[in-house]
């Protein structure tokens, strides 16, 4: 029986942390919409590192975890990270602004208003849920919950020298 619980706390460890590469160009063809305007294509993701977060205004653990995610825009953006933050469906324009305004968010945000990028992503459910992309479109990592902003700079840091 105790093996059996090990197992299956394993199981569940690796599918809500770490998932298989997947290639971007097997996603459908996607567009994110830009809070200020603009559209950002996952082909536009594909040819360098990015961190995209599936992020709410109501959630509490996405809110903690922006001044960390300023700090990680500040210090990679100029080195080639590619971030954008995707707000879920439920979260309205007006809300996310609100919320970049009252929280100096500095890293791009997109809305989601009919959950195309959800449904892409694997129909995100939990937020934060964050995906670290590789230069070559494959999904590196995905960390539902809180992230642990060393090890993601680790990762990110191993990724950068490989940009051209």
């Amino acid at each position: 029986m105790a093996v059996l619980l090990i197992a299956l706390v394993g199981m569940v460890s690796l599918a809500t942390f770490r998932f298989s590469p997947v290639d971007l160009e097997n996603l459908p063809d996607l567009s994110f919409q830009l809070l200020d305007g603009g559209s950002l294509s996952t082909a536009e993701l594909a040819n360098r590192p990015a961190l995209i977060t599936f992020w709410s205004t109501s959630c509490g653990p996405c809110l903690s975890e922006i001044p960390e995610m300023n700090r990680l825009y500040a210090d990679y953006a100029g080195k080639g990270l590619q971030m954008l933050a995707v707000a879920m469906d439920y979260d309205s324009p007006e809300a996310v602004r609100e919320t970049r305004d009252r929280l100096k968010l500095r890293y791009p945000l997109a809305t989601d208003t009919e959950a195309r990028a959800v449904r892409a992503f694997g129909n995100v459910r939990v937020t934060p849920t964050h995906f670290l992309i590789g230069p070559n479109g494959s999904v590196l990592l995905r960390k539902i919950g809180r992230m642990d902003f060393d090890d993601l700079r680790t990762l990110i840091d191993q990724l950068l020298p490989n940009v051209g």
